[in-house]
Protein backbone atom coordinates (compact mmCIF):
# COMPACT_ATOMS: atom_id res chain seq x y z
CA UNK A 1 0.00 0.00 0.00
CA UNK A 2 1.36 3.41 -1.36
CA UNK A 3 1.85 6.16 1.92
CA UNK A 4 -0.75 8.40 0.04
CA UNK A 5 -3.41 5.49 0.09
CA UNK A 6 -2.57 5.32 3.72
CA UNK A 7 -2.69 8.35 4.57
CA UNK A 8 -5.92 8.77 2.56
CA UNK A 9 -7.12 5.52 5.22
CA UNK A 10 -6.61 6.87 8.27
CA UNK A 11 -7.87 10.44 6.94
CA UNK A 12 -11.67 8.35 6.46
CA UNK A 13 -11.20 6.55 9.77
CA UNK A 14 -11.53 9.84 11.59
CA UNK A 15 -13.65 10.56 9.97
CA UNK A 16 -15.98 7.24 10.53
CA UNK A 17 -14.33 8.17 14.52
CA UNK A 18 -16.26 11.65 14.52
CA UNK A 19 -19.14 10.78 12.77
CA UNK A 20 -20.12 7.82 15.12
CA UNK A 21 -23.20 8.05 17.69
CA UNK A 22 -23.01 10.77 20.06
CA UNK A 23 -19.80 12.08 18.78
CA UNK A 24 -19.08 15.69 18.53
CA UNK A 25 -15.67 15.80 16.58
CA UNK A 26 -12.16 14.93 17.90
CA UNK A 27 -10.24 16.29 20.96
CA UNK A 28 -8.31 18.40 18.71
CA UNK A 29 -11.30 19.90 16.90
CA UNK A 30 -12.17 21.27 20.41
CA UNK A 31 -9.00 22.41 21.81
CA UNK A 32 -8.56 26.24 22.63
CA UNK A 33 -4.97 27.40 22.79
CA UNK A 34 -5.73 30.21 24.73
CA UNK A 35 -7.05 28.16 27.64
CA UNK A 36 -3.06 26.85 28.12
CA UNK A 37 -1.36 28.60 30.83
CA UNK A 38 2.42 28.19 31.77
CA UNK A 39 2.86 26.78 34.71
CA UNK A 40 2.80 23.69 37.10
CA UNK A 41 0.41 21.72 38.74
CA UNK A 42 0.58 19.25 41.36
CA UNK A 43 -0.80 16.42 42.33
CA UNK A 44 -1.05 13.72 45.23
CA UNK A 45 -1.41 10.41 44.32
CA UNK A 46 -3.40 8.05 46.26
CA UNK A 47 -3.80 4.58 46.39
CA UNK A 48 -6.63 2.78 48.10
CA UNK A 49 -6.99 6.19 49.30
CA UNK A 50 -3.66 6.44 50.94
CA UNK A 51 -1.04 8.70 49.79
CA UNK A 52 1.84 6.40 47.82
CA UNK A 53 3.39 9.47 45.05
CA UNK A 54 3.26 12.53 43.15
CA UNK A 55 2.45 13.91 39.93
CA UNK A 56 3.13 17.01 37.85
CA UNK A 57 1.67 18.34 34.53
CA UNK A 58 3.48 21.04 33.14
CA UNK A 59 2.71 23.89 30.30
CA UNK A 60 5.61 25.87 28.91
CA UNK A 61 6.09 28.30 25.26
CA UNK A 62 8.37 26.57 23.09
CA UNK A 63 8.87 29.04 20.53
CA UNK A 64 5.34 29.56 18.79
CA UNK A 65 4.27 26.41 20.12
CA UNK A 66 4.07 24.28 23.55
CA UNK A 67 5.68 21.90 25.59
CA UNK A 68 3.81 19.81 27.75
CA UNK A 69 5.12 17.48 30.33
CA UNK A 70 3.63 14.45 32.73
CA UNK A 71 5.50 13.43 35.68
CA UNK A 72 4.98 10.35 38.00
CA UNK A 73 6.46 8.78 40.71
CA UNK A 74 4.38 5.63 43.23
CA UNK A 75 6.66 4.52 45.56
CA UNK A 76 8.89 2.01 44.06
CA UNK A 77 6.68 0.61 41.70
CA UNK A 78 7.57 3.83 38.85
CA UNK A 79 8.74 7.09 38.01
CA UNK A 80 8.76 8.41 34.78
CA UNK A 81 8.18 11.30 32.99
CA UNK A 82 7.05 12.32 29.54
CA UNK A 83 7.81 15.58 27.58
CA UNK A 84 5.38 16.37 24.42
CA UNK A 85 5.94 18.79 22.10
CA UNK A 86 3.23 20.71 20.05
CA UNK A 87 3.28 23.02 16.78
CA UNK A 88 0.75 26.78 17.63
CA UNK A 89 -1.97 24.31 16.13
CA UNK A 90 -1.64 21.96 19.35
CA UNK A 91 -0.72 19.51 16.55
CA UNK A 92 1.78 16.89 17.87
CA UNK A 93 5.58 16.89 17.24
CA UNK A 94 7.44 15.06 18.82
CA UNK A 95 7.34 12.86 22.49
CA UNK A 96 10.10 11.77 25.19
CA UNK A 97 9.36 9.63 27.49
CA UNK A 98 11.95 7.62 30.01
CA UNK A 99 11.20 5.79 33.27
CA UNK A 100 11.80 2.76 35.00
CA UNK A 101 8.74 0.41 35.92
CA UNK A 102 9.25 -2.58 38.82
CA UNK A 103 12.93 -2.21 38.32
CA UNK A 104 12.60 -2.22 34.53
CA UNK A 105 13.68 0.52 32.12
CA UNK A 106 11.59 2.35 29.69
CA UNK A 107 12.22 4.81 27.08
CA UNK A 108 10.08 6.17 24.11
CA UNK A 109 11.34 8.48 21.13
CA UNK A 110 8.76 9.08 18.70
CA UNK A 111 8.51 11.88 15.86
CA UNK A 112 5.27 13.10 13.78
CA UNK A 113 6.15 13.79 10.66
CA UNK A 114 4.04 14.09 6.90
CA UNK A 115 1.10 12.20 8.08
CA UNK A 116 3.59 9.45 10.25
CA UNK A 117 4.87 8.70 13.20
CA UNK A 118 8.16 7.24 14.20
CA UNK A 119 10.89 6.04 16.36
CA UNK A 120 11.18 3.16 18.95
CA UNK A 121 9.84 2.32 22.56
CA UNK A 122 11.19 -0.13 24.88
CA UNK A 123 8.44 -0.91 27.61
CA UNK A 124 8.59 -3.46 30.70
CA UNK A 125 5.50 -5.63 28.67
CA UNK A 126 7.88 -6.46 25.68
CA UNK A 127 10.84 -8.26 25.52
CA UNK A 128 13.15 -5.45 23.22
CA UNK A 129 12.70 -2.29 21.75
CA UNK A 130 10.79 -1.95 19.22
CA UNK A 131 10.41 0.28 15.95
CA UNK A 132 7.59 1.80 15.35
CA UNK A 133 6.25 3.48 12.06
CA UNK A 134 2.76 4.48 11.72
CA UNK A 135 0.34 6.16 9.55
CA UNK A 136 -1.72 8.69 11.88
CA UNK A 137 -3.78 11.80 11.07
CA UNK A 138 -3.35 15.55 12.32
CA UNK A 139 -5.53 15.10 15.04
CA UNK A 140 -3.98 12.27 16.28
CA UNK A 141 -2.24 12.31 20.09
CA UNK A 142 -0.47 9.82 21.63
CA UNK A 143 -1.41 8.55 25.23
CA UNK A 144 0.56 10.81 26.89
CA UNK A 145 -0.62 13.55 25.80
CA UNK A 146 -4.01 13.32 27.02
CA UNK A 147 -4.40 14.29 30.87
CA UNK A 148 -1.85 17.66 29.96
CA UNK A 149 -4.37 19.06 27.23
CA UNK A 150 -7.58 18.49 29.04
CA UNK A 151 -7.53 21.65 30.14
CA UNK A 152 -7.42 23.39 27.60
CA UNK A 153 -10.45 21.55 25.72
CA UNK A 154 -13.75 23.94 25.16
CA UNK A 155 -16.02 21.35 27.58
CA UNK A 156 -19.64 21.90 27.76
CA UNK A 157 -22.61 20.46 28.77
CA UNK A 158 -23.42 16.80 26.46
CA UNK A 159 -20.07 17.16 24.89
CA UNK A 160 -18.68 13.75 23.15
CA UNK A 161 -15.46 13.72 21.80
CA UNK A 162 -13.66 10.12 19.70
CA UNK A 163 -10.67 10.55 18.89
CA UNK A 164 -7.39 8.66 17.74
CA UNK A 165 -4.77 7.82 20.48
CA UNK A 166 -1.38 6.25 19.66
CA UNK A 167 -0.41 3.66 22.25
CA UNK A 168 2.99 5.09 22.33
CA UNK A 169 4.75 1.95 23.57
CA UNK A 170 3.11 -0.17 21.10
CA UNK A 171 2.70 1.98 17.44
CA UNK A 172 -1.09 1.41 17.24
CA UNK A 173 -4.29 3.89 17.03
CA UNK A 174 -7.41 3.41 18.96
CA UNK A 175 -10.00 5.20 19.85
CA UNK A 176 -11.01 6.89 22.87
CA UNK A 177 -13.88 8.75 24.23
CA UNK A 178 -14.47 11.53 26.32
CA UNK A 179 -17.83 12.35 27.41
CA UNK A 180 -18.75 15.15 29.36
CA UNK A 181 -21.67 13.30 32.27
CA UNK A 182 -22.01 16.59 34.49
CA UNK A 183 -20.90 19.02 36.65
CA UNK A 184 -19.81 19.13 40.12
CA UNK A 185 -18.12 20.39 43.29
CA UNK A 186 -15.36 18.58 44.21
CA UNK A 187 -12.78 19.15 46.94
CA UNK A 188 -8.95 18.69 46.89
CA UNK A 189 -6.24 19.68 48.84
CA UNK A 190 -5.88 23.09 46.37
CA UNK A 191 -9.52 24.20 47.24
CA UNK A 192 -13.08 23.63 46.27
CA UNK A 193 -13.97 23.88 42.64
CA UNK A 194 -16.44 23.95 40.18
CA UNK A 195 -15.88 21.44 37.69
CA UNK A 196 -17.23 19.66 34.48
CA UNK A 197 -17.44 15.76 35.46
CA UNK A 198 -15.08 13.74 32.23
CA UNK A 199 -15.25 9.99 31.45
CA UNK A 200 -12.15 8.86 29.63
CA UNK A 201 -12.66 5.91 28.17
CA UNK A 202 -9.90 3.38 26.53
CA UNK A 203 -11.24 0.10 25.93
CA UNK A 204 -12.06 -1.50 29.05
CA UNK A 205 -10.51 1.14 30.98
CA UNK A 206 -12.49 4.53 32.32
CA UNK A 207 -10.66 7.35 34.04
CA UNK A 208 -13.30 10.15 35.74
CA UNK A 209 -11.56 13.75 35.49
CA UNK A 210 -12.76 17.08 36.97
CA UNK A 211 -12.27 20.10 34.80
CA UNK A 212 -12.46 23.37 36.67
CA UNK A 213 -15.40 25.30 34.69
CA UNK A 214 -14.39 28.79 35.04
CA UNK A 215 -10.54 30.12 34.05
CA UNK A 216 -7.50 29.41 35.24
CA UNK A 217 -8.44 26.28 33.48
CA UNK A 218 -7.39 22.83 35.01
CA UNK A 219 -7.75 19.61 36.02
CA UNK A 220 -8.14 19.09 39.65
CA UNK A 221 -8.55 15.19 39.92
CA UNK A 222 -8.14 12.08 37.80
CA UNK A 223 -9.55 8.74 39.04
CA UNK A 224 -10.14 5.44 38.30
CA UNK A 225 -11.52 4.20 41.37
CA UNK A 226 -10.44 4.36 44.78
CA UNK A 227 -7.17 2.13 43.15
CA UNK A 228 -5.98 5.38 41.85
CA UNK A 229 -6.81 8.70 42.62
CA UNK A 230 -4.60 12.60 41.90
CA UNK A 231 -5.76 15.09 43.70
CA UNK A 232 -4.20 19.03 42.74
CA UNK A 233 -2.27 20.09 45.70
CA UNK A 234 -0.63 23.33 44.40
CA UNK A 235 -0.60 25.05 40.71
CA UNK A 236 1.60 27.43 39.98
CA UNK A 237 0.95 29.95 38.52
CA UNK A 238 -2.75 30.13 40.39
Amino acid sequence: MSRSIRRLAVAAACTLIAARAGAQGTLHEHLDPARLRAGTDSFVVLLQGAPRGWQRLTVARDGDGWRVGDAITIDSLVSQSSDVLLDAALRERRLRQEGVMRGRPMRIALDFADGRVAGRALTPSAPAEVAIDTAVSAQTFDDNAIAPLLAAVRWQAGLEIATPVLASGKGTVETHTLRVTGEERVTVPAGTFDTWRIEHRAGRSMVVAHVTRAAPYRVVRLSNGPAFTMELVEATPR
